[in-house]
């Protein structure tokens, strides 16, 4: 079964902000427990096209004591959205985070969806996951949100489902 998480934030900023979790490169400097993300092809570039673009990269995480890596295919489209699938089968039997961005009511209002679901193939990960996803979530896109403000965080919270 699976575990979902849903996050929406509005926050006052570019719409372009996606360009920035399109970077694979730079999760590991600004989401927590990622201690690892590089693309798969050394000579990979985001090029931001009006359509889907999909590329696998390697994902290192570290949370306590756990210390795993994953590939997982990255799928963006500029500037609507980037969804992170795990493509192998190594740690979960299922994994997609999907950031989805759309323009607020007023002008640098940007809305912000995070969505996360999850299932673990060891019975430990899962439940680990299952008691700190509030945390591990709302800790994501603040992080993601201080990346774009460059340490200012300035946005309101709507709703946590």
């Amino acid at each position: 079964m699976y575990s979902m998480h849903c996050y929406n934030i509005q926050y006052y900023h570019n719409l372009h902000d996606v360009a920035r979790l399109a970077k694979v490169e730079r999760y590991s400097s600004f989401l927590p427990w990622c201690k690892e993300s590089r693309w798969i092809d050394s000579s990979h570039e985001v090029k931001i096209r009006p359509y889907p673009v999909s590329s696998n990269a390697i994902l290192g995480v570290k949370f306590g004591i756990f210390n795993e890596k994953y590939i997982s295919t990255v799928t963006y489209h500029y500037p609507l959205y980037i969804k992170a699938v795990a493509s192998d089968d190594s740690l979960f039997k299922h994994l997609e985070t999907t950031w989805n961005f759309s323009e607020g009511a007023s002008s640098g209002l940007t809305l912000l969806e995070f969505k996360i679901s999850f299932e673990f193939k060891d019975f430990l990960h899962q439940k680990c996951a299952k008691l700190f996803i509030n945390k591990i979530s709302r800790t994501m896109v603040n992080s993601f949100i201080s990346e774009t403000k460059r340490g200012i965080n300035c946005y309101r919270k709507i709703k946590t489902t």
